[in-house]
């Protein structure tokens, strides 16, 4: 079970490829028999919403919502890595993904539609192309304040760095210049939403004491 969505795609890509390469998978396995393994093809590479998903219809996850997130508006983020090449990855449809939205009204959110919601976050290009990887952020985080999401809704921690990382410039840059500084819109991994909705503080959750969003503390009451 991964929990990053750039881990799931790196493993289900790998385990695709050594499936159907026989010559690849037989030279990887001459390596790995100097430790003493090989690879089988018998492991499955599950996403951690994935794993969610088939239990949130039982007491496992549903039963342990105590404090609904009730009025936080998210705006979904869908992780590339996760979703595409579809034949591959297996997770969600690519051209409309639905889990997302399944996690964020388990927790009592609303999920927010929005047009740039399957496009990418520019992540990989950071470090290459920092201009484009940030006009690329800056498009999406534009989008999701179009349509008054409170945060975005992410699954993957490279797209959550991201998100962060560009703002944080952003900000930096307009302090150095001594221009007002615009609101921030900061993102959230489901799995700290799905911890909110089960009585879990922000401050355990990676989310500071609520001082992202008063929703933070309010949702629920």
């Amino acid at each position: 079970v991964t929990l990053c969505d750039c881990c799931f795609g790196s493993l289900k890509r790998a385990d695709a490829l050594l499936k159907e390469n026989g010559p690849m998978r037989s030279y990887i396995n001459s390596i790995l028999s100097l430790e003493k393994l090989e690879y089988t093809g018998g492991l499955k590479i599950m996403h951690h919403l994935s794993l969610i998903e088939s239990r949130m219809g039982t007491g496992q996850v549903k039963d342990k919502i105590t404090r609904p997130c009730t009025g936080l508006k998210i705006a979904p983020h869908y992780s590339c890595h996760s979703l595409r090449p579809s034949g591959i990855m297996e997770f969600d449809n690519p051209l409309a993904p639905a889990l997302p939205g399944k996690i964020i009204a388990l927790t009592g959110a609303h999920t927010m539609d929005w047009p740039e919601k399957t496009e990418c976050c520019g992540a990989p290009l950071f470090g290459i192309n920092q201009a484009v990887s940030r006009k690329i952020a800056d498009k999406k985080i534009a989008g999701a304040k179009r349509v008054s999401a409170d945060f975005i809704g992410v699954s993957c921690p490279w797209c959550y760095m991201q998100f962060q990382k560009v703002q944080e410039l952003t900000l930096l840059e307009r302090i150095q210049a001594g221009k007002s500084r615009e609101p921030a819109l900061p993102a959230i991994l489901y799995i700290q939403l799905l911890g909110l909705a089960t009585g879990l503080e922000p401050r355990d959750l990676g989310l500071g004491n609520g001082e992202l969003h008063p929703g933070i503390l309010t949702a629920g009451e």
